[in-house]
């Protein structure tokens, strides 16, 4: 396989792995923000900490970000299904305990059979 596919590879694995925890940060400041919001008291002359806080952590650009994460991960995908010589593998993969499902992958990329 030649090491253009694997860097593509590592690149959109980093990138799933990086828009993973940005979810997490996410996630978590928001039962964070609701912590400060129930001890505002323990806060009331820390008005310096609270506004880095909210700098630091703000909501917009935290999902802009992973915006951009997602949409750079996209264009990294086509890229390495443009160049891939796949090698397509029929597999089944188990839905619940009581369901399977088809799928068609790469065997050299990855990536899922697109439909024509």
């Amino acid at each position: 396989m030649s090491n253009s596919i694997e860097l593509l590879k590592k690149i959109m694995t980093t990138n799933e792995n990086f828009a993973i925890y940005l979810n997490e940060i996410i996630n978590y400041k928001s039962s964070f923000d609701h912590l400060i919001n129930e001890y505002k008291a323990l806060f009331k002359d820390k008005d310096e900490i609270i506004e880095e806080y909210k700098h630091i952590y703000d909501d917009k650009s935290l999902k802009d970000l992973l915006q951009i994460i997602v949409e750079f991960n996209d264009k990294v995908a086509n890229e390495l299904y443009q160049n891939c010589s796949h090698d397509f593998v029929n597999d089944m993969v188990d839905i619940d305990p009581d369901r399977s499902e088809e799928i068609t992958y790469c065997s050299k990329c990855d990536l899922h059979k697109k439909e024509e």
